[in-house]
């Protein structure tokens, strides 16, 4: 690490924010970035050569050793990404305060020039755009203020920008880009993720055999490390939140219903999330840890293999008492390891789940179902994946729903935020802007 990059690192262990604002210009704090961005991937990959030596090796000093080796390289990956978030936070802090110096500090509706739907709800819409300025691609989620009805959906939406700048950049996670607000509009600018998401796959195919299945499984858990190391839970993991990129890797993404400051131990107790891929401790009200996002993880490996979700049904209480006393059907087809993984995912108490203990994603990446993954090739991007989509250029959507991509490509200027809203609103995205260009 260079001096001027040990020096904001300390000064961000004691929030001395202003004396950074005094000491570095702009240019000089994006080096600092990009150094610190290289720094954290080079600690990962020790972090990775040492997961690596610890599987090889058979003597218990040499494990001891390195187990110790990759728990200090952890910790400081967990500081290296504390102090990039915070670095981001001054960068984006530099821009508003000197727009003319920063070609992507400021944004508007009409820089982009709208190509595609890619989703919808009651939100609003994902639209495939250009930021034309740049020439750049990428995914922009437009949010209509006049949606917004009450002050949990504003957390929500401010936790989703949160958690964006906070867990990015991953590979296994998609990147938030930017935010920025219009009179009657809010937009994040994402990472555009051509292969589609894995409900559509598997609304095409049915189910994947085992190769598939397990190579997708291994990119969850490793976007599920990547959150949890910086204690974020996601808890809304499903197949319409995993998109496969030109690479054929998945992705996590949407962090809208995403926690912060739930590392191991710690609970929280708000309930949500998407029924068929809920935890039983979700489903009861009760208390629940980081251990929800495995069991979410149990519920799409078994859809995966078998086309089904472990637990159905057309009325909704009933699919509730069925994941907290029933167990899934686990048919004979079904792989022996397979089987194993799924069900240790799916243990009713999640104490004893698979992941549940401080080791996390270490511990699921050991079980055997995992056993002929290779890791390290997969975290480098080296492995070839079971499928790799297939695109005519960068404005590809053939792996989208047409009943999105045929929709007209525009922003419709809603009534605005209702009047006993429009005030909270105001005040609560008035420093929603940020840029990690």
């Amino acid at each position: 690490m260079g001096a001027k990059l040990c020096n904001i690192l300390h000064q961000q262990q004691n929030t001395e924010a202003e004396d950074t604002n005094q000491c570095f210009d702009y240019s000089e704090l994006l080096a600092m970035k990009h150094q610190l961005v290289s720094t954290i991937q080079k600690e990962m990959r020790v972090a990775a050569g040492a997961e690596n030596l610890y599987r090889a090796t058979k003597n218990r000093k040499t494990k001891a050793q390195v187990k110790e080796l990759r728990k200090s390289s952890e910790e400081k990956v967990k500081a290296l990404y504390s102090s990039l978030l915070k670095l981001t936070q001054e960068i984006a802090r530099k821009e508003a305060e000197n727009t003319r110096e920063l070609q992507f500090c400021s944004f508007n509706a009409t820089d982009f020039r709208r190509i595609q739907v890619l989703g919808r709800g009651s939100f609003g819409k994902v639209l495939l755009v250009e930021y034309l300025p740049a020439n750049i691609i990428c995914a922009l989620k437009v949010l209509k203020k006049d949606n917004i009805n009450n002050e949990e959906e504003i957390q929500r939406i401010l936790a989703e920008k949160q958690i964006g700048q906070l867990v990015n950049p991953d590979r296994f996670l998609v990147d938030l880009y930017a935010t920025f607000t219009s009179k009657y509009h809010l937009f994040f600018i994402m990472e555009f993720v051509a292969g589609g998401t894995l409900r559509t796959h598997l609304e095409s195919c049915g189910h994947f055999d085992l190769e598939k299945a397990t190579f997708y499984a291994a990119c969850i858990t490793l976007g599920l490390s990547a959150i949890h190391t910086k204690d974020v839970i996601h808890r809304d993991l499903k197949p319409g939140n995993l998109l496969i990129d030109k690479a054929g890797y998945l992705k996590i993404a949407d962090f809208g219903m995403g926690k912060t400051g739930i590392g191991y131990g710690d609970r929280t107790s708000t309930i949500l999330g998407t029924p068929a891929y809920m935890a039983p401790e979700l489903v009861k009200e009760e208390q629940y840890t980081r251990a929800v996002d495995w069991w979410a993880l149990g519920v799409i490996v078994y859809e995966m293999l078998l086309g089904t979700r472990p637990f159905t049904g057309m009325d909704i209480d009933f699919m509730y008492e069925w994941i907290e006393e029933d167990e899934p059907h686990y048919p004979d087809s079904l792989e022996p390891q397979a089987l194993s993984f799924i069900s240790q995912l799916l243990m009713k108490n999640p104490e004893e789940r698979l992941g549940s203990t401080q080791d996390d994603a270490e511990d699921v990446a050991h079980h055997p179902f995992f056993n002929n993954t290779a890791w390290d090739d997969i975290i480098d991007g080296k492995a070839t994946a079971p499928f790799v989509p297939s695109l005519n250029g960068p404005e590809d959507v053939s792996y989208f729903a047409e009943k999105y991509t045929k929709l007209p490509a525009n922003l419709t200027l809603p009534k605005g935020p209702c009047a006993e809203m429009a005030d909270d609103i105001e005040e609560a995205f008035q420093d929603f802007n940020f840029s990690a260009f």
